[in-house]
């Protein structure tokens, strides 16, 4: 190799390490500089308007054998709901629910979530069960009713319908949601 060439490939060493160094340092004095602060959390506040209506000794007592395609209401559509527990018939009450209830419980099929909570109703309503409207809350674009089970026990549940194909379906995704949580331990509280 010519000295020309020597001097050319020293000059690229020198270089590409003159590089390294200058990132390196760069590098380090960059992590110097930054200091992790940790995990921090703040808080966002919206506000929901509702209006809350209160039931003055509903009792339902009015229950149907089948399955009826009407659709007065919110209120109507949870008097199906607790027929078809009463009927056992787990396709009306399996109706009754939002198509994206329904499609959820499709994919959780291997948990027979759909048979599961079909069951749980069926444990908290029966003929010997009373059941009271307690609660009548619009929410945007859903209706909340509030509705007392007595039986041995009394317990009150929330059930929030949604319209849908021009029919009130149970919406069991706004259950889960922090919104329904909050406004069902507002309610609860009053």
């Amino acid at each position: 190799m010519n000295n020309l060439a020597k001097n050319y490939l020293s000059l690229v060493m020198l270089i590409a390490i003159s590089t390294l160094v200058l990132w390196s340092s760069t590098a380090q004095s960059i992590e110097r500089k930054y200091n992790d602060q940790g995990e921090k959390t703040f808080t966002y506040t919206q506000e929901f308007i509702f209006h809350h209506q209160k039931y003055q000794n509903v009792i339902l007592s009015d229950f149907i054998t089948e399955s009826i395609d009407i659709n007065n209401g919110p209120d109507t559509q949870l008097v199906h709901f607790l027929s078809a527990i009463l009927a056992d018939d787990f396709e009306w009450w399996l109706g009754l629910w939002s198509i994206e209830t329904q499609q959820d419980w499709t994919q959780k099929l291997a948990i027979n979530k759909a048979q599961r909570t079909f069951h749980y109703w069926k444990g908290r309503f029966n003929k010997n069960t009373v059941a009271q409207l307690q609660d009548f809350i619009v929410l945007g674009q859903r209706v909340l009713i509030g509705v007392e089970l007595k039986n041995i026990a009394s317990e009150y549940y929330l059930i929030p319908f949604t319209l849908e194909n021009n029919r009130w379906r149970i919406d069991q995704p706004f259950m889960d949601s922090l919104l329904y949580k909050k406004l069902k331990n507002n309610i609860i509280k009053s």
